[in-house]
């Protein structure tokens, strides 16, 4: 893992959001900002502009920091160095305001801010990076004067803020923004400069995962038949509770006491199927159960304690045409891992075809404007997984990811029409991420992908 560690001498920290707020804590990209004027001072050498460009190109990084620093606001007069004017000589002079200015400043005394990325820096790259690290003197404001260290770091398991689905906006890096700046005369021209923006949280430790995994071990299930094996699952599970005498909460079965379906979100029965490379051979090889985002330490627990006893009783499951079907403890197969559904990204595909929220076809025929309704209905359904509002959709009847089932070929319980759908979210989210209708018999189950094509 990579740090970059920022101690700040003077122990405040001076500077403003965009929204005129004051920042707390500070903000990713603002620290890429800061090493390309090192790397200015350094003649601008080719070695470190790959270095800022492999930097810019990485996942938004947790920030180790406080919480929340004590924070005072002044006024003051501030030359706008950016919009400079002209003397009778001709020359050059920052613009001198005619009102004072909101100053906001955070004292965050001798405990530095780590910036942390879950990746290792090439060999090549690192004697570059500490050199535009030691020449790195001020972040923010040009009162807050900065030490900035760069080091390998084993883990992060403290309290940090972390990207997460929702929270505090921050601006993170984007590709393309040192050579936008190299491409440019002067040294970072005007005050808006390229960014990202992604939510962060303050958590006291790193969340885990919210999906847990099974591995098929015996017996074959294609992709097409995902939703009925994960319909068939959850009765299974069920009725190994009720045999073994624990407790049947909504988080498993979806259901209030009196039998209404559930409100908020419950467990999802998510196949993992094959798909999405070259030679994928579209069968499912495990089951992932996802808990919601609300789910709680103790769900969590519970979840695993079912698991757990329908594995002592054998983890047996009948399928159609009297096959059963075994499964045992997940595998390091890439397929059964987190880092294949939960890695973030801007752009989410389909590899099963999601159930719309509502019905937007008659008997299950599409005409031209109960298809142009299909991006709504797929926003519509991000908002009911509780992601954010999609950028751009894309729907298809046929699948985007290789190996990947039309939507005429599925098998098991369905009460709508059914979609394929790639979608572009406003930034990089977390997964698994499993939208529609049918999400808990693992409709709708997404991958992640780089980029549009």
């Amino acid at each position: 893992m990579l740090e970059i560690s920022v101690r700040f001498l003077g122990g405040e920290f001076v500077a403003r959001t965009p929204a005129q707020t004051s920042e707390w804590p500070p903000h990713p990209a603002r620290l890429l900002y800061a090493l390309i004027a090192s790397w200015y001072d350094g003649d601008c050498q080719q070695t470190e502009a790959a270095t800022l460009r492999w930097l810019e190109a990485q996942n938004a990084p947790d920030i180790v920091a406080d919480q929340d620093a004590p924070a005072e606001e002044y006024e003051a007069w501030v030359p706008m160095n950016s919009v400079p004017t002209w003397n009778k000589k001709g020359g050059k002079r920052p613009t001198l305001p005619k009102t004072r200015w909101a100053r906001s400043s955070r004292f965050v005394g001798d405990t530095p801010v780590a910036f942390v990325w879950d990746v290792d820096v090439p060999s090549q790259l690192e004697k570059p990076l500490r050199r535009l690290c030691a020449r790195c003197t001020r972040l923010g404001a040009a009162e807050s004067f900065v030490a900035v260290t760069a080091r390998r770091r084993t883990d992060i398991d403290g309290p940090a803020w972390r990207p997460l689905a929702s929270g505090t906006m921050l601006r993170v890096p984007m590709s393309g923004v040192v050579d936008a700046i190299a491409g440019t005369e002067t040294l970072l021209p005007g005050r808006i400069l390229r960014c990202d923006w992604r939510a962060y949280r303050w958590t006291s430790a790193r969340q885990p995962s919210r999906m847990i995994s099974v591995a098929l071990t015996r017996g074959s299930c294609p992709v097409e038949h995902a939703p009925e094996l994960a319909h068939r699952l959850r009765r299974a599970l069920i009725s190994v509770a009720d045999a073994n005498g624990l407790p049947l909460l909504p988080v498993l079965h979806g259901h209030n006491e009196d039998g209404s379906p559930l409100r908020s979100s419950h467990l999802h029965f998510c196949p993992l199927p094959h798909v999405g490379f070259r030679h994928a051979t579209g069968a499912v090889l495990g089951v992932a159960f996802v808990l919601p985002q609300t789910a709680t330490d103790s769900d969590r627990s519970y979840v695993e304690r079912v698991v757990a006893t329908w594995f002592a009783s054998g983890a047996r499951l009948a399928m159609p045409h009297r096959q059963t079907l075994t499964f045992g403890p997940s595998d390091s197969r890439y397929t059964l891992t987190e880092q294949r559904w939960c890695k973030a990204a801007e752009v989410w595909q389909t590899v099963i075809p999601m159930e719309l929220p509502r019905h937007s076809a008659k008997r299950g025929t599409w005409n031209q404007a109960a298809w142009n309704r299909v991006s709504s209905e797929v926003a519509r359904a991000c908002s009911q997984a509780g992601l954010p509002a999609p950028v751009e959709v894309e729907a298809s009847n046929t699948p985007f990811a290789i190996g990947s089932p039309n939507h005429r070929t599925v098998r098991g319980p369905r009460r709508r029409p059914l979609v394929h759908a790639r979608v572009l979210f406003p930034y990089a989210i977390e997964g698994p991420v499993v939208v529609g209708a049918g999400r808990h018999l693992g409709y709708g189950l997404m991958e992640p992908v780089a980029a549009l094509p």
